[in-house]
């Protein structure tokens, strides 16, 4: 992370010594890393179908942002 972001990782840090122990690092990898940079998100979205709800203003009568 330190690599792909600098200034995140400098915020990670200050939020870990604010804290007084590290963020849980397990689960994270280079890959994931790199694909959560990314300007597009062309994985699969895992949502179970009772969670999702339609977004606000979805498929209104409106016709965009004004």
């Amino acid at each position: 992370m330190r690599h792909l972001a600098p200034d995140w990782s400098k915020r990670i840090d200050a939020y870990e010594d604010s804290f007084g122990h590290s963020i849980q690092r397990r689960h994270g990898s280079p890959d994931l890393a790199r694909l959560a940079l990314e300007h597009a998100w062309d994985e699969p979205v895992l949502v179970r179908p009772s969670a999702w709800t339609m977004p606000a203003g979805a498929f209104g009568d409106g016709s965009g942002p004004s």
